[in-house]
């Protein structure tokens, strides 16, 4: 995103939430799914869309998708990364690593096959998202510091 300083800027805890969500989630290709009104205007609205190179996508197969989200070094780094205050970027590792187990066993144990996502690979994703999860805070130091 050519304008990510700007953004960084104007809206300070939706980037801050949004790196740290990315973070979190190995998403990978943040800079090109952006959308933030930067316009002298009373509309604040920035918008993170597209998943798509994260979780279970972050790699060209399954098992190296696993791996990365094993790795405290993945992604390689952020849009945002060097703007963000540090005491927005922790109220967000703080809102994350308030989630239980449970609760993200739940947001991705679906109960059988989804698209090609096994149940197997399922709950291997919870738990990939919940060693990231107690290991967010040197994730995002390495990433957006």
């Amino acid at each position: 995103m050519e304008r990510a300083e700007e953004t960084a800027t104007r809206y300070p805890v939706e980037a801050a939430n949004i790196a740290v969500f990315d973070a979190w989630i190995c998403n990978a290709d943040r800079a090109g799914n952006l959308r933030a009104n930067l316009a002298q205007s009373t509309d604040n609205m920035m918008i993170g869309l597209d998943h798509g190179g994260s979780l279970l996508s972050v790699a060209d197969t399954i098992d190296a998708a696993f791996d990365r989200l094993k790795r405290a070094d993945w992604p390689p780094g952020h849009v945002f990364k060097g703007m963000l205050d540090p005491r927005l970027t922790q109220a967000m590792i703080e809102r994350v690593q308030g989630l239980s187990d449970a609760a993200i066993q739940d947001a991705c144990i679906l109960g059988g096959t989804v698209g090609s996502a096994m149940l197997t690979d399922q709950a291997m994703l919870a738990e990939a998202l919940i060693w990231r999860r107690d290991n967010l805070q040197i994730i995002v130091n390495r990433i957006l510091s």
